[in-house]
């Protein structure tokens, strides 16, 4: 189980060449990829959403990646240093200019000279590997608050199941208590009168049938072995598991209204809290 949330970081340094990727993920319905880039590299950022798209399934990320000035322990090639200050002083000399050539001017010509060829696979080769090395950090994270999810979605899962066991062991006594209470209802408001057996009976049943929650209970079971199926799984579906919760809570709701009973509908509320922890941590699950 993965979140959808974490941080990445990576950088890559290529002589004077310096990159920063920074990927941040948050939860969303589904995926969506925002990317920030120099301008340098922006025809590269259909290929940077292509490389996210076959690691991360859902959730929002925001990938920036910027060039940052080099550090000190740099191999630097002297012919390459040279060769561009040549040909700045050529340059400068033919246009006229009176300005001097800084260090800066040469890195500049350099990291032109490494991208002029903006789809080139060698420059995509440098974004995939500094975004690998993100996204591995991103990725990093995001399981290792998977795990914390799913302990939480595993501790609400049992709780539930414990209250599914308890109402299952009152329905039958909550079926005679309401068969025994509508009976002495009925003859309380027929005073004296006199009703035939069968019928008062036939009346007793249809009413208690309508409070009858074992279809619910079924209905319970099911889900609740899909879920432990799932928690078994390596790769477990957000969506799959929020699906799920949206009809626990449906069949709950259901028991709650027919049962006419205050320890039934005590559990309810019980349940219905865990329904809602479990529907507060799903949103985060990838």
């Amino acid at each position: 189980m993965q979140s959808m949330t974490g941080i990445g970081r990576a950088e890559l340094n290529k002589g004077l060449l310096h990159l920063v990727c920074e990927i941040k993920s948050v939860n969303h319905r589904f995926l969506e990829v925002n990317v920030k880039l120099p301008s340098r590299y922006q025809l590269q950022e259909v290929f940077l959403i292509k490389q996210i798209k076959k690691k991360i399934k859902r959730g929002k990320v925001d990938i920036w990646i910027g060039e940052s000035s080099p550090k000190n322990n740099f191999e630097f090639n002297k012919k390459d240093i040279k060769a561009c200050h040549h040909f700045l002083k050529k340059i400068s000399k033919d246009l006229g200019l009176k300005e001097a050539i800084t260090l800066t001017h040469i890195q500049n010509g350099i990291q032109s000279s490494l991208v002029k060829d903006r789809g080139s696979p060698h420059i995509q080769k440098y974004l995939k590997n500094l975004l690998d090395q993100a996204l591995t950090a991103l990725i990093a994270m995001r399981k290792k608050e998977g795990i914390y999810l799913k302990n939480q979605l595993v501790l609400c899962y049992k709780n539930l199941e414990s209250l599914r066991l308890q109402v299952s062991l009152l329905k039958e006594k909550v079926n005679e208590t309401l068969h025994k209470k509508i009976s002495e209802r009925i003859q309380k408001l027929l005073g004296q009168q006199t009703l035939d057996s069968n019928r008062l009976f036939q009346e007793v049943v249809f009413l208690v049938d309508r409070s009858d929650v074992s279809e619910e209970l079924v209905r319970l079971e099911s889900h609740h072995n899909q879920l432990k199926d799932m928690f078994g799984k390596v790769d477990i579906s957000g969506k799959k598991i929020d699906f799920i919760i949206q009809e626990l809570n449906r069949e709950w709701n259901t028991i709650g209204s027919k049962a006419q009973d205050s320890e039934v509908g005590k559990l309810v509320i019980e349940a219905k809290g865990e329904i809602e922890k479990m529907r507060e941590q799903v949103q985060n699950v990838e």
